[in-house]
């Protein structure tokens, strides 16, 4: 199994903006991405710095959907930062 991670930062005082977007149209583009699995966001205290791990059984699949990353359409009020395929060596 193989994760896209993605570090966003957001405006302050967006996250509930942010929210909105991420249910109404962010989530439901990535359930279609061909081999995701399993998707999370996670948000800091403040707001302003997310991170996502999106779940894929194969690699060249998590290779594709990293690559289409910088290309999704976003708010102006967020900014992308690293962005990673990793291989899952353990969960529970």
């Amino acid at each position: 199994m193989y994760a896209v991670v993605v570090r966003a930062t957001l405006d302050p005082g967006r996250a509930e903006e942010g929210r909105a977007q991420l249910e109404s149209e962010v989530i439901p583009f990535v359930k279609q991405v061909p081999g995701a699995i399993s998707g999370y966001w996670m948000q800091a205290a403040d707001g302003t710095n997310g991170l996502s791990v999106v779940l894929f059984q194969e690699e060249d699949q998590a290779r594709k959907a990293a690559e289409m990353v910088p290309n999704v359409p976003r708010p102006e009020f967020v900014t992308l930062g690293d962005i990673e395929v990793r291989e899952v060596v353990g969960s529970f």
